[in-house]
């Protein structure tokens, strides 16, 4: 099991379409909003974004490791909202559950499957899609879960989710998140 960040591997994200209305919203607080915020102190910004899958090994040179997923033969992801919950873990703190829909199981499964080498089969019951809104190591109090909740009911408005978006192959190994970068991407059509 990786004990480290830098043993973990690359991450594949899925990421709103830019023509989803919300999105610079919801960019705005995890980047900014919350990580200034006085609830969250030393919480940094980064890119909403759901998981697909971790512990991806880093390509050889000049290799796309996106053009093997063949993305373009997968139907765009339908993502629905669940509710905002909160976790012990710093990158699960406080965050939006996602529901599992059929086309993002399969797309999180059709990625496992071909990028992270020796995975056994794909375990629905264990995969658990969500948008962290802040990552931290304090305690989710009420009034930070209450706080994140509004903030993020304000930002996507009547909104349930989009369909499609950004796939995004993310260097993730570095302890730092500010250091995570975007080693490719596709956008479904």
């Amino acid at each position: 099991m990786p004990t480290t960040r830098n043993e973990l591997g690359l991450s594949l994200w899925l990421t709103p379409p830019d023509s989803y209305a919300p999105y610079a919203a919801l960019s705005r607080l995890t980047s900014t909003t919350f990580p200034s915020s006085p609830n969250f102190p030393q919480s940094p910004g980064f890119q909403p974004h759901i998981t697909l899958t971790s512990s991806i090994p880093p390509p050889k040179p000049n290799e796309s490791l996106l053009s093997t997923l063949a993305l373009d033969t997968q139907l765009p992801p339908e993502i629905q909202f669940g509710e905002i919950a909160h976790g012990e873990a710093y990158f699960k703190f406080i965050f939006l559950r996602i529901k599992k829909t059929e086309s993002l199981l399969a797309l999180a499964r059709w990625a496992r499957e071909r990028l992270v080498p020796g995975l056994s089969v794909f375990e629905e019951g264990s995969y658990d899609p969500h948008i962290s809104l802040v990552y931290s190591g304090a305690e989710a109090t009420q009034k930070r879960v209450e706080y994140v909740a509004w903030q993020t009911s304000m930002a996507i408005g009547d909104s349930r989710g989009w369909t499609g978006g950004k796939v995004m192959l993310v260097d993730s190994r570095s302890p730092n998140v500010e250091d995570w970068n975007v080693v490719e991407e596709y956008s479904f059509p």
